[in-house]
């Protein structure tokens, strides 16, 4: 708790302030501001950030974002190192729920053992790094789970 937690709290703050004070003294008064017109705004550059993300196929959520990344470094280095089979975890990705609410952690813990199993079973491909991204994938779908965190 910082003692500001409402809206007076923070006026009364502002208005203590001893360069507040000074402002005020001088004559300056607050504008008014329009929270409705405000939060309109806000919920436009919101939406235009995402087209302008979803134009250039950067997902808007984080584990749209780390499951694109997974798929994009696995469909890479399968085409770099094609003596390496990596067609079940290429198959396990596909089929990822589309909406990424509906990625549980029993579909991520797969995938990580997947990839485990193959960076671990191929140690001079340079293949460690995926085992990076397969955690970033399970922890944020964990942490939807707990959104507190």
């Amino acid at each position: 708790m910082t003692g500001l937690d409402t809206p007076e709290a923070v006026i009364a703050a502002a208005q203590a302030d001893p360069f507040t004070q000074s402002v005020l003294a001088s004559g300056a008064v607050s504008a008014p501001v329009d929270i409705d017109a405000l939060m309109k705004n806000l919920a436009a550059m919101q939406a235009r950030v995402a087209s302008l993300e979803a134009e250039r196929g950067i997902p808007s959520d984080m584990i749209a974002a780390h499951v694109k990344n997974l798929a994009d470094h696995v469909d890479a280095r399968a085409a770099g190192n094609p003596t390496v089979d990596m067609s079940e975890i290429k198959a396990t990705i596909a089929k990822l729920p589309e909406n990424s609410q509906d990625v549980t952690p029993q579909h991520t813990d797969y995938l990580r053992e997947l990839v485990h199993a193959l960076v671990d079973g191929n140690a001079a491909k340079e293949l460690g790094y995926l085992k990076q991204l397969v955690t970033d994938l399970h922890l944020s779908v964990l942490k939807q789970l707990v959104p507190a965190l």
